[in-house]
């Protein structure tokens, strides 16, 4: 829940992050002639494994694209408001998210998200307000003008897909906007770059899609124990949610 410290987005979001991030993101300092975006060569990525993440100026000019624009609509759109709050406590974006669509009074609603933000991962304020921003266009019918290959898609299929976006900006953040380490959206960006996403989801949330968990394991019975390697190496602990399983 957000307390008193709260911020309300939307159209009256303001940027979180400070200095070069933010005028990078919104500002015209990457917009070259002809108001086409230029961006410096993407960094690469590593963690303290040694464990590596690449990407292509071509694709982050992609995600620069969507993501501008997205920015643009959470700050501006009066038809819905994303609440942010500082917590203490380090999360993945899907662990704090709060949605309340209300009903319609005098022919006007304004759709609510609420998230919380650890104090040491303020850098990623914004591809967890566009985890945010997705999941409120999907219930507001509005994905279409986002995410169009998620129309239609539901529960796990959903909620990978919005991962998928959610991991792009992150990655954009860290190569071209040069955003400090977050644990759990490097957690979630590493996973999705090295084909784990599904295994990250469904080891973190079986409880909650059991039966593409189920099916994940009956079709690649050895798959649980090659993530489990894999986040061990790369990251030197056991993925979320593998613990309780006793």
């Amino acid at each position: 829940m957000v307390g008193d410290g709260g911020r309300r987005l939307g159209a009256q979001a303001r940027v979180g992050w400070s200095g070069a991030a933010a005028v990078a993101l919104l500002g015209a300092s990457l917009v070259g002639c002809g108001g086409q975006t230029q961006l410096p060569p993407p960094r690469p990525l590593v963690v303290r494994s040694g464990v590596r993440v690449f990407t292509t100026q071509e694709r982050m000019r992609e995600v620069d694209e969507w993501l501008r624009a997205e920015v643009k609509n959470i700050e501006d759109d009066p038809s819905f408001m994303i609440e942010t709050s500082v917590s203490d406590e380090v999360a993945f974006p899907w662990e704090d998210l709060e949605i309340r669509i209300p009903e319609e009074v005098e022919g006007e609603r304004q759709d609510t998200a609420r998230v919380s933000i650890s104090a040491g991962g303020v850098d990623a304020r914004w591809p967890i307000m566009i985890y945010a921003h997705l999941h409120l266009m999907s219930r507001s019918d509005r994905l279409e003008e986002w995410l169009p290959e998620a129309v239609g898609k539901t529960g796990f299929e959903l909620e990978r897909a919005i991962l998928a976006r959610t991991s792009d900006a992150w990655l954009y953040v860290r190569a071209i906007l040069d955003a400090g380490p977050y644990e759990p959206m490097d957690e979630l960006l590493y996973s999705t770059e090295h084909g784990y996403l599904d295994a990250l989801i469904l080891t973190a949330r079986g409880d909650e899609f059991s039966e593409e968990r189920e099916a994940w394991l009956a079709r690649e019975p050895d798959a649980l124990e090659e993530f489990r390697e894999w986040y061990q190496d790369t990251f030197s602990k056991d993925p979320p949610g593998l613990k309780s399983e006793g």
